[in-house]
């Protein structure tokens, strides 16, 4: 599986010819946008449509690869950035939901990492407070791993 991230602020993910879409990615692959892309101040329409754009770019390298994006992740530097987060995921989720391209997948992994109070738990992430921990990443797993199995069949 192939995987592949960018900075929704930039103008396009993966343009043909860039190198970051390769000539054969695979039959399934994940995307995110990343947190940074509501820090560098990605509006949801900034993101739902570099999504859009990473989409078309990527299916005309692979017509028939599945597709998933990753649920950009609350962390505990970036709590106050939330409500721009949320919307950029409801973006992209309401882009695949309204393709009815059952190769287009969204995956929320987000409660892993979240307590009992809905905020980010300390153990889940590094000291930079952003990225996560040994267990954040194995939280997610956990959750991710089934739909990337699933995907990969």
């Amino acid at each position: 599986m192939a995987s592949w991230s960018k900075n929704a602020s930039s103008s396009s993910w993966a343009p043909p010819g860039s190198g970051a879409v390769p000539a054969h990615a695979g039959s399934a692959g994940a995307a995110g946008a990343g947190a940074g892309a509501s820090a560098a101040g990605a509006s949801a329409a900034d993101v739902h449509d570099a999504f859009a754009r990473f989409v078309a770019n990527l299916r005309q390298a692979s017509p028939d690869i599945t597709i998933a994006f990753l649920a950009i992740a609350p962390s505990i530097k970036r709590w106050e950035q939330r409500d721009s987060q949320t919307a950029a995921n409801d973006a992209v989720q309401a882009f695949i939901d309204a393709s009815g391209d059952a190769r287009l997948r969204y995956l929320d992994a987000n409660a892993a990492c979240l307590g009992p109070d809905g905020t980010p738990d300390p153990v889940c992430f590094m000291d930079d407070l952003q990225h996560p921990s040994t267990i954040g990443n194995a939280r997610r797993a956990s959750i991710l791993r089934p739909a990337f199995q699933e995907m990969l069949k």
